[in-house]
């Protein structure tokens, strides 16, 4: 106990076992490339970077400026603010966002920054990124099943973040209601309630294009050179199994993981937004109403997730067709169809073949998964809850509790079992039922060797939940 009250659970065989376990499902033996299967190391790293070098490479296309859309411009005093001078304060804020020890790195932050605002660049090494490809899934075969998050140096990971507190400020100005990712006021919930809201009433980028959004959007000269050296000067190197690859340039896309990069993406899709409405206001398409007719909405967009809702008639998927190609067109970004799919919402017979056809995705029905929670599902049963349920359960099998005394359990449980319902209950009021079958995973994870052996229980668990100063809160109290 005295060890554990010292150390924590830092260096136990907990915390051994959980990182070599993490290293062995990110190791990649094997992979297939162009349908081939590749086995030896140097192949693997060879195949995986010319993939991303096919990858990063500039179309050869020429960018078209899709015309006759109406963009809020910024307004004098807030495209002025864009190109102050940066502040010590504005500069604080983003290195303890990015938990750097701001007494030791003041004084070469701020002459580091000052020579940005005043150049325009740094020195470009400062700016190179690791790639580190992260299972998307359990068995990843080929380099689609992996996910590129890229390692960014502390230096333009500040720089990003003040970019990035600069440009929300201004955000909400130019992006419209339907996107919801990263603006002021606006949250994830938004997203799903709106969508949950229609459904319930209805049953019952390259560089060119990211140049041309900004003098649309009239974010200044210097906003826009700074976004463009922070975007387009890094090499990139992806590391394979711990170990780099040579290194590529970026002519084009966003890199994910990246600070700045959701704000850009949304500026960029905001012509797609724009799109649809011009469209939708010239009668080509007809999305759904909902309270009482008083509000019109085609889509909603969450970062790359996005629903349209569409009348089931013929000229309106045609139209919604070639607005999707004619933003590819533009923009360089692709839309994944093989990822999409056509849903039908209510009780009327519709014809389903002929929105697959258009736009040769698959058919679903609902409920559907959108932004991780059940769209279009009854929160009434307990069907509902069960991968909420089964969710909680998975997260103890990778968990060796012989390894950890009750108070890192009580930590554990604390810190995530009772953080993994949070989502689910921010938007639905979680049954009865549901929330003992919870507590009662967590009563078993704390006193017993496992969810079914059941084991004495030390004290009752309105204790366990009293006494720390970080109360446990009892889920039956939603």
């Amino acid at each position: 106990m005295v060890k554990w009250i010292n150390e924590g659970d830092k260096n136990t065989k907990f915390f051994h076992l959980v990182a070599n376990g993490r290293r062995r499902s990110n190791f990649i033996e094997d992979i297939s490339l162009d349908g081939v299967r590749v086995l030896k190391p140097s192949e693997v790293i060879r195949g995986i970077c010319q993939f991303f070098k096919e990858h990063l490479k500039n179309i050869s296309w020429e960018i078209q400026s899709i015309k006759g859309l109406r963009l809020n411009c910024l307004p004098e005093v807030e495209r002025n603010s864009l190109k102050e001078g940066f502040s010590k304060e504005e500069v604080w804020v983003a290195v303890c966002n990015c938990d750097a020890n701001w007494r030791v790195v003041e004084e070469d932050f701020k002459n580091v920054i000052h020579e940005f605002h005043k150049n325009g660049s740094i020195v470009k090494e400062l700016n190179n990124t690791f790639i580190t490809l992260v299972p998307k899934c359990a068995k990843s075969e080929t380099i689609r099943d992996f996910r590129p998050i890229s390692l960014t140096g502390s230096m333009c990971k500040v720089l990003a973040k003040v970019l990035a507190n600069r440009l929300k400020k201004v955000m909400d100005l130019n992006i419209g209601d339907t996107q919801m990712v990263f603006i002021k006021d606006r949250q994830i919930m938004d997203s799903f309630v709106i969508a949950e809201e229609i459904i319930n009433e209805w049953e019952n980028t390259k560089e060119g294009f990211l140049d041309s959004m900004m003098d649309k959007f009239d974010f200044g000269r210097k906003m826009k050179n700074w976004i463009k050296w922070y975007i387009f000067t890094p090499l990139l190197s992806v590391l394979v199994n711990g170990s780099p690859t040579p290194q590529l340039g970026v002519e084009r896309g966003l890199r994910q993981g990246d600070l700045l990069s959701p704000f850009l993406f949304n500026i960029v899709m905001k012509d797609l937004s724009s799109l649809i409405r011009k469209t939708s206001d010239l009668d080509m398409l007809s999305g759904a109403s909902f309270g009482g007719n008083s509000e019109h909405i085609t889509y909603l967009q969450f970062m790359d997730d996005t629903i349209l809702y569409l009348k089931p008639r013929v000229e309106y998927l045609i139209n919604t067709r070639r607005i999707l190609r004619c933003f590819e067109w533009a923009s360089g970004l692709r839309i994944n169809f093989h990822k999409s799919c056509v849903v039908k919402v209510g009780k009327k017979e519709g014809r389903e073949f002929d929105w697959v056809s258009v736009f040769k995705c698959k058919k679903s029905s609902l409920p559907i998964t959108y932004l991780g929670l059940p769209l279009g599902e009854k929160p009434c049963t307990k069907s509902f809850w069960s991968p909420l349920v089964l969710c909680v359960e998975n997260r103890l099998t990778t968990w060796k509790r012989k390894f950890l005394n009750k108070d890192g359990r009580l930590v554990l449980i604390k810190v995530v079992l009772s953080s993994i319902p949070m989502y689910f209950m921010s938007v639905f009021k979680i049954l009865v039922g549901v929330a003992h079958m919870i507590e009662k995973i967590q009563r078993s994870f704390l006193w017993g060797n496992g969810v079914a052996k059941k084991k004495t229980h030390g004290v009752q668990w309105d204790m366990v939940c009293k006494r720390k100063k970080w109360r446990l809160r009892n889920r039956t109290e939603f």
